[in-house]
């Protein structure tokens, strides 16, 4: 014979488990909603609602993103651009913040707050003026048109996380 007790606890495990089971369809429906629209013809796409269930599964869309699209070329450009960024990123804001911490001079502070500001720039306020430059440079279609960017607005965060790490460590 179960107690009140035992019978509250089963009830909250219940209602426990519901609420788990809603987060996890809520979480993984980003996910199975475009793996749903690339099984899909594209009339299905626009006459369909929230999800699809295909007549017939399309897995030519797949082909076509693979060999016609270029799909593994523009993932291979992604990685490598990202990867360059990061690594940018990371030695310069260490090497900024190790400055601007550890070694005393007089604009360390200045220079810190002055690459701090560097957040507050919308990074969309800069397009017009950054294609004219790289188009005056010669530099548009190139790596370095993402590159120096990507990382010009990835520096003053990794420096305000880099130079917060050097507080943390004794000289």
């Amino acid at each position: 014979m179960k107690t009140a007790d035992g019978k509250r606890k089963s009830t909250t495990k219940v209602l426990l488990w519901m609420v788990l089971i809603i987060v996890a369809v809520i979480q993984i429906f980003p996910l199975i909603w475009p793996l749903d629209f690339s099984l899909a013809n594209s009339t299905e796409m626009f006459t369909s609602g929230l999800l699809i269930i295909p007549e017939k599964i399309q897995w030519e869309n797949y082909r076509k993103a693979f060999v016609d699209g270029h799909f593994l070329l523009y993932l291979k450009n992604s990685v490598l651009i990202n990867g360059l960024a990061v690594l940018l990123v990371i030695l310069v804001s260490i090497m900024a913040a190790f400055a601007c911490r550890r070694m005393r001079w007089k604009l360390s502070m200045l220079v810190k707050t002055l690459l701090l500001m560097g957040m507050m720039i919308p990074i969309h306020a800069t397009l017009l003026p950054n294609y004219k430059i790289y188009n005056m440079l010669g530099l548009t279609d190139t790596i370095w048109a993402l590159l120096i960017p990507y990382v010009a607005f990835s520096l003053p965060q990794g420096l305000f996380l880099m130079t917060s790490f050097m507080e943390s460590v004794p000289v």
